[in-house]
């Protein structure tokens, strides 16, 4: 596989010298910065470098510089692309709905049952850890009607929800018109916690 590194000097390369259209630039270098945004522990700081990265590379393939500037919605419109943390929503959800339909029997809903199963064992002692559970209930969390992914019956419903496609296609879709648009939390909570 190729490095990160090499194919962004490519794509920079071929767009100082060349007229780079959006869509090469899509199968060029934007597989490659989702692939290591889902493999690394997908903390908001993290994926917010990454999008920057990704619209700096945008300007780049559209010849927007210095004196002029565009807006990262222009931007988007303009290339017909959309945001990272987007993607990744979706991706996530999509993927959460095929390992809910599929048999009870596979690895990752036997683990996924075993999460949800309370233990005798004492709770974890210090900070919360960030699991893909926590990540999907705070995705249910800005919807407003109220879903959560804490227990076992939680589970069981959002699993008779995605054996109907267009229903979970609809819950995705919901999931990303409600998704914040400045990261998880509000610019005013943010600073009241580092206040603290």
């Amino acid at each position: 596989m190729a490095n990160c590194s090499d194919s962004v000097l490519f794509v920079f390369v071929l767009s100082r010298h060349f007229y780079l259209p959006s869509d090469s630039y899509h199968k060029l270098l934007t597989t490659t910065p989702k692939y290591y945004i889902k493999n690394e522990n997908s903390k908001y700081v993290r994926v917010k470098v990454h999008e920057s990265f990704h619209r700096q590379q945008l300007r780049k393939v559209i010849g927007v510089r210095y004196p002029s500037t565009i807006s990262n919605d222009k931007l988007h419109k303009r290339t017909k692309t959309e945001p990272l943390r987007s993607h990744l929503l979706r991706s996530r959800w999509r993927l959460f709905g095929h390992i809910l339909r599929r048999p009870a029997e596979i690895p990752a809903n036997r683990f996924m049952i075993a999460f949800f199963t309370p233990s005798e064992t004492g709770k974890w002692r210090g900070r919360h850890r960030q699991t893909l559970p926590t990540i999907l209930d705070a995705d249910l969390q800005t919807l407003s009607a109220g879903h959560r992914l804490q227990r076992a019956p939680d589970l069981y419903l959002l699993r008779l929800c995605a054996q109907d496609r267009a229903a979970w296609k609809d819950l995705t879709e919901s999931l990303l018109a409600y998704a914040p648009l400045n990261g998880p939390w509000s610019r005013e909570k943010r600073n009241v916690e580092n206040e603290r």
